[in-house]
């Protein structure tokens, strides 16, 4: 296995992480002790630019809002004399900016021009991140870096369990992250991308490919289990199934844009669906643990939400072009609404309610009032993801309608045309149904890593490939 073979001649940069990490754990992921795995990572760059996947990844396992972006600002830098990136298309440029701009023009109109700068801010960094790692990373570095972090992440879980005495699954064990959930992601991509790895061009059984690396592998499901994050697994299964049928029985020219327009098209039809009596009834009858998401009025604020804007406020011109960027339900609309829903204790809410007035659309304001401090207090005895009013799936449509659902997903098709990790982009969108985890940037930030180092166009891909 990778790891052991690292261990064995001395890996030192590993020792250093598993070290620094370690601290971040004991100090509970300390801000102080985050910055110093910055400037850690920025000595290794300067010290020899072999350490860039390292410091990537690092990036999407260190904790807060700000933390992580800062980085990959690091990594940038100091990857060169010369800031190097792929060139984006044209037309990618012309879809990107007509969203822009028709979202500025209605933010004129809304007086939320500040949500459109913000959220456009955050989006840039994203989209920059893709364009810039795009042909600087590959699979082969990639994999045994992954498993060396889910060492560390496992020993980072192991702690947490001594720190809280418990062996009672749930959020608390987060390794270096802030969330479970965040972990899981991480551990599920990880796992994606080790099983494929030079699989593809071996004639070699599903069995044997596990038995390679079956330490990380039990490693990732330890994790997994105490992470408690049914959620993701679900999303990880459904992201399966979606992905076989678009990808591998059906034979669309664009599948992930087929794949987008019929898993929209889903969510339409249950929106329409899912009040009237039959189904009701059916529900309450069959699955009264999930119908109480769906009918009880304290704790269906998520699909109240979801069929608001699929069947009540998108029959106009919004349908075309949403209500614009940052104004409907990402994770920029709900720090400027922070008058109208429950602000949360993070750096990034106290700078936005300290500096900025509230900026919201009355329309979004009717479907997070009930997200109070009370709501969040007993969110603990039920499950989270599936009451508060937020995903990434309905605020896409919601702000940028349908020309912005079709465009972006004809962007990615693109990136998707010569990567093996076409699967996490299925996974990532069902994942979104449940959560704003696009608008998280560790968690948004190592699905486009992971996308971009398991294309083919690598020299050694190439070579593979060749052979066989």
């Amino acid at each position: 296995m990778n790891v052991k073979i690292s261990l064995k001649k001395g890996n030192l940069i590993f020792f250093i992480y598993l070290i620094l990490f370690e601290l971040l754990v004991i100090t509970e992921r300390s801000s102080f002790v985050g910055l110093g795995i910055i400037a850690f990572n920025c000595i290794a760059l300067i010290s020899n630019k072999k350490y860039f996947p390292y410091v990537i990844i690092s990036s999407f396992l260190l904790n807060g809002e700000v933390l992580p972006i800062l980085n990959i600002i690091v990594c940038i830098i100091f990857s060169g004399k010369k800031i190097e990136y792929s060139k984006p298309k044209l037309k990618h440029l012309v879809i990107l900016l007509t969203i822009f701009f028709v979202s500025l023009i209605q933010s004129i109109i809304n007086n939320t021009i500040i949500n459109v700068i913000f959220y456009s801010g955050y989006l840039f960094i994203v989209y920059f991140l893709m364009l810039f790692i795009w042909n600087k990373i590959k699979i082969d570095d990639v994999v045994p870096i992954a498993k060396e972090f889910v060492v560390i992440e496992t020993i980072a879980v192991i702690t947490q369990l001594f720190m809280y005495r418990s062996f009672t699954p749930g959020d608390l064990y987060r390794g270096t992250l802030d969330s479970a959930h965040w972990l899981a992601n991480f551990l599920l991509i990880a796992a994606v991308c080790i099983f494929c790895y030079k699989n593809d061009f071996k004639r070699e059984s599903i069995f044997g490919k596990i038995r390679k690396d079956f330490p990380i592998y039990v490693c990732i499901i330890f994790l997994i289990y105490f992470a408690d994050a049914k959620t993701i697994i679900g999303s990880f299964a459904i992201g399966i199934v979606f992905f076989v049928i678009f990808e591998k029985i059906s034979k669309f020219k664009y599948p992930f844009i087929a794949f987008i327009i019929t898993f929209y098209l889903l969510i339409f039809v249950f929106s329409c669906i899912y009040k009237s009596d039959v189904v009701v009834a059916y529900m309450s009858e069959h699955f009264s643990d999930i119908s109480r998401y769906l009918y009880s009025s304290t704790m269906n604020g998520k699909f109240n939400y979801i069929s608001g804007v699929f069947t009540d406020n998108m029959f106009s011109y919004k349908i075309i072009f949403g209500n614009g960027i940052g104004q409907f339900g990402s994770r920029v609309s709900n720090l400027f609404a922070y008058s109208v829903m429950y602000r949360g204790d993070s750096a990034l809410n106290h700078f936005i309610a300290n500096n900025f007035s509230p900026h919201y659309l009355q329309e979004y304001a009717n479907y997070i009032s009930y997200y109070t401090s009370d709501f969040v207090e007993n969110i603990r005895w039920i499950s989270a993801v599936l009451s508060y009013p937020f995903n990434n799936v309905t605020s896409w449509f919601a702000e940028t309608g349908a020309f912005g659902l079709i465009g972006i997903a004809s962007i990615v098709q693109y990136y998707l045309r010569d990567s093996k990790g076409k699967f996490l982009a299925y996974y990532f969108v069902v994942n979104c149904f449940f959560d704003i985890y696009f608008d998280n940037f560790p968690v948004v930030g190592i699905v486009v890593v992971m996308i971009a180092a398991t294309r083919m166009s690598g020299d050694k891909y190439k070579q593979l490939k060749g052979n066989t």
